[in-house]
């Protein structure tokens, strides 16, 4: 098993990424609102991706079930399915990394307007953060 330094280190990484989230999020709340939507779009989805897969890979670890993954839209109901059956974190927790999988595919795959991802990228934070709270509960406590 992983041991809680390194689980907690990883978790720390992701809560680097969430920071780069909330910089965008602060721009937006600062009225640069084009420049996140016009500049900023791809670094995003990377910031999005890299906390979502290092939040993925951790359960992994810790559960020893490799087998765990999100794949660019595909096999959505059956990451979620194993997830939920390996009991390690709520529900609510495996919806959230599903909207937030989703949101990413589609800012990546340019299906949300411009004005949906300035709406919604906040709210997706806002997830990642709980995500995040939950799994410091599981993990590190």
């Amino acid at each position: 098993m992983t041991s809680g330094e390194d689980i907690v280190s990883k978790l720390d990484r992701t809560m680097n990424y969430i920071n780069a989230l909330n910089y965008y999020c602060d721009k937006i709340k600062n009225d640069e609102i084009n420049y996140i939507v016009c500049v900023e779009r791809e670094e995003i989805v990377k910031y999005l991706s890299l906390a979502l897969d290092n939040i993925v890979n951790t359960i992994k670890e810790v559960s020893k079930h490799k087998n765990v993954y999100f794949n660019n839209g595909d096999n959505l109901d059956l990451a979620f399915e194993r997830l939920e059956n390996l009991y390690i974190v709520s529900d609510k927790c495996i919806e959230k990394m599903l909207s937030i999988n989703t949101f990413c595919n589609q800012v990546s795959n340019n299906q949300l307007d411009d004005d949906y991802i300035i709406l919604g990228l906040q709210r997706i934070v806002d997830n990642l953060e709980d995500i995040l709270d939950e799994l410091y509960d599981c993990f590190c406590k």
